[in-house]
């Protein structure tokens, strides 16, 4: 049986540190296997810690780095939140909690998570007549992104469930 490390400040913090104060990223590399565990030690052990957090991508897209690589804190899925609006129309707000699944096989309209360059996008998936991607927006104020075939462009999942939160008549619940 191989014993675990124990975490410690020093690891927490240079974890932290490698991940750009993401919570879900830094679990990974503590390999621990849930980022609320991670949240609660932080908070519980080591709370001037907390500065180094960052609350806006506490569970954003994996990274390209080998370590991101693996089975996530909810298997095959993950959270994320939305940030921005071109969504809306799909019921996807600014602030939303979604439940990823971890897959490449998206069909078209669906709703994924995906990498164009090194941005991270959530919108639908469509395909133009002569077979090009197309990522389109659900908001009439953003323009939709057709997707060149020579584009450093990867699928890194569909949108199952999401979850809007505020005040009682923002707040709803959707399976995708």
């Amino acid at each position: 049986m191989t014993k675990r490390k124990r975490i410690t400040e020093k690891r927490v913090r240079e974890a932290l540190s490698a991940a750009g104060g993401n919570l879900w990223k830094a679990a990974l590399l503590l390999d621990i296997k849930s980022y609320y565990y991670l949240n609660y030690v932080i908070k519980e052990r080591y709370p001037h810690l907390q500065e180094m957090v960052n609350s806006e991508r506490v569970a954003h897209l994996p990274d390209t780095h080998p370590a991101f690589r693996r089975i996530t804190p909810f298997g095959l899925h993950f959270m994320a939140t939305v940030s921005g609006s071109c969504m809306s129309g799909a019921g996807l707000r600014n602030g939303a909690l979604m439940e990823i699944e971890r897959t490449k096989d998206a069909v078209e309209g669906d709703i994924v998570i995906a990498r164009v360059g090194n941005q991270p996008l959530v919108k639908r998936l469509t395909y133009a007549p002569d077979g090009s991607t197309i990522l389109q927006v659900e908001n009439p104020d953003y323009e939709s992104i057709p997707i060149p075939k020579d584009a450093d462009f990867e699928i890194f999942g569909v949108v199952r469930y999401w979850m809007n939160w505020g005040s009682a008549e923002n707040s709803e619940s959707k399976v995708a």
